[in-house]
């Protein structure tokens, strides 16, 4: 009796130590199923530093093709940045997945349009978003939208057509901001799903 006490004790203790191994997979948060859905591989911010290089690895590791780091965080008025002390704007890690899935929808969109895309505005503190005349409760602070800007009219309507297509999907909570040159693609942002027009939008 003692001695199968004794063994059972050893197998109770040896599995405590391999438990971890069969840990319940985490569910996905919002933003890890809109980059799961487009095709890009779900990596743990925490592995990377928090700087535009490490954001860089961060992309690299998701598969990323079309979009860079430098694009997603260099200050659009690097002088007002710089009046505020940065150099780059890098959001806290827990906010990556949302530029991880803008950047997942990004590369489908330049996939399908063949030509470039150039990125800009993705994360914006409010106090730089506030000197440059954001909007007060803009995508950019909470690190939910950047801007797309385009060689011509006929590429951004190529785009604007792809993501009319996916504009009522509830899972991307979507907002379109549409210029002529431009689109602002926000995802599950919180003030949610919505379109608008600037003054230069031409059909």
């Amino acid at each position: 009796m003692l001695y199968l006490l004794k063994h059972l004790k050893s197998a109770i203790i040896s599995f405590q130590k391999i438990k971890p191994l069969f840990k319940e997979k985490r569910e996905m948060n919002k933003f890890e199923k809109i980059i799961d859905r487009f095709n890009k591989k779900v990596v743990d911010p925490m592995n990377f530093e928090m700087t535009m290089e490490g954001y860089q690895e961060y992309l690299d590791a998701m598969g990323i093709k079309y979009v860079s780091a430098k694009e997603m965080c260099t200050p659009h008025n690097a002088s007002v940045a710089s009046e505020l002390g940065y150099d780059a704007f890098v959001p806290q890690r827990d906010w990556w997945a949302r530029g991880g899935a803008l950047a997942a929808l990004f590369d489908y969109l330049r996939e399908d349009l063949g030509r470039g895309i150039v990125v800009r505005n993705w994360w914006r503190p409010e106090e730089y978003n506030a000197k440059v005349g954001g909007a007060k409760a803009s995508d950019h602070i909470g690190a939910y939208a950047f801007d797309m800007d385009f060689k011509s009219h006929d590429d951004r309507r190529h785009v604007e057509a792809l993501l009319e297509r996916l504009y009522d999907d509830l899972e991307l909570q979507m907002s379109l901001g549409l210029g002529g040159y431009s689109i602002h693609l926000g995802l599950c942002s919180e003030r949610g799903n919505r379109r608008w027009y600037y003054d230069s939008y031409v059909k």
